[in-house]
């Protein structure tokens, strides 16, 4: 019997960027083993009818693994949440939730609410570290006091909330 090994790597192959001499990231980088690897492999590429966008990561490895991912594609957040260990409920709804940096207009502004005074000026939390957001989820978890909605620590900027 043959055995079989399935690499999927996510967005390599995408959009190229004017910072790379208008490469993908795949065409700029200098992988060596990816390169060998790929000496002693059959490869394949997962080419996606535009009908069927917006096709995300998770999308693909359900379709890799010959699920129809229309049919059982829910989120990204029950992915999130088997990568945290987090075992879900069958009622249970689980979110991915970044962490994010909001700004006013002239600055920070006041924070106070959200409208058009503010824009998101980066999706990734400024950069924020897992003990610093694991101070954040804690705090949120205190105020929201609530045992239907719980915020998970994840990762730097990406958490999960069920």
């Amino acid at each position: 019997m043959r055995k079989t090994i399935v690499i999927h790597v996510d967005g390599l192959t995408g959009q190229s960027y004017q910072e790379l001499e208008d490469q993908t990231v795949l065409q700029s980088a200098r992988p060596p083993h990816l390169d060998e690897l790929a000496g002693h492999s059959e490869l394949g590429r997962l080419g996606v009818p535009r009908e069927t966008r917006p096709f995300c990561g998770e999308m693909a490895l359900l379709a890799l693994l010959g699920y129809d991912p229309h049919k059982w594609y829910t989120g990204p957040g029950a992915f999130e949440a088997g990568g945290l260990g987090v075992v879900l409920d069958a009622h249970d709804v689980a979110y991915l939730c970044h962490l994010v940096t909001l700004r006013g207009q002239d600055g920070w502004g006041d924070g106070k609410k959200f409208g058009a005074q503010l824009f998101m000026a980066d999706l990734f939390g400024g950069g924020i570290g897992t003990e610093d957001a694991r101070e954040l989820i804690d705090a949120v978890n205190e105020q929201l006091i609530s045992e239907s909605i719980q915020f998970y620590l994840g990762s730097r900027h990406r958490h999960l909330m069920v």
